[in-house]
């Protein structure tokens, strides 16, 4: 990434332009490599350097035109890195995705604030009952991820599981307490952290 980097101008390039990065054509094939080579570095077992490349992304482009924040906020929560997760929900307060929804119910009970979770959850269900039905076992066999996902449907979900499947599998309880709290209703297969 540093010849990449060089290739763009180099430091003062990256200063005078972070902030807005994703506005200027040229940086686009430096960031969707930096997001490629995030994602290597967490299937390789690199959590905190794929991290890193998304904390750089973020402060290169604070709108994230790339939806990295997605992938970071679940790369935080499975890390255990509640923190971390928090200071990121606070900095997209607005976002009212599935994603951002399930996340702040799986923090909220990793932070044992379940009456705050409960009402989340209500939320986050309203928003994508999906997702709630194939963390729990209540639907089986979710579908892939796809490039194009619409709000509450199941493309949506997938792409939710997608980044916070890991964070729900490194916190089962999160999972229990979920089940314990929508009813358990009648189950069609193991949920995903069975």
């Amino acid at each position: 990434m540093s010849t990449a980097a060089e290739r763009l101008g180099g430091a003062a390039f990256f200063s005078k332009n972070r902030g807005h990065f994703w506005m200027i054509q040229d940086t686009r094939p430096y960031m969707r490599a930096k997001a490629a080579l995030a994602e290597a570095c967490a299937e390789g077992g690199r959590m905190f350097d794929c991290v890193s490349h998304y904390e750089e992304m973020l402060e290169l482009c604070p709108n994230d035109n790339q939806g990295v924040r997605y992938q970071l906020l679940g790369r935080y929560l499975r890390m255990g890195e509640q923190h971390r997760a928090a200071l990121l929900l606070e900095k997209y307060k607005n976002e009212i995705s599935a994603i951002f929804l399930y996340a702040r119910v799986l923090l909220l009970v990793m932070s044992q604030n379940e009456a705050k979770a409960g009402k989340v959850l209500k939320d986050a269900r309203a928003a994508n009952r999906y997702v709630f039905e194939y963390l729990t076992g209540l639907s089986k066999n979710p579908p892939r991820a796809e490039a194009v996902y619409s709000a509450g449907d199941e493309s949506e979900a997938a792409f939710c599981l997608e980044c916070l499947h890991e964070a729900y599998i490194y916190n089962p309880v999160a999972v229990m307490w979920m089940m314990e709290q929508g009813g358990r209703g009648i189950r069609r297969g193991p949920s995903l952290v069975e």
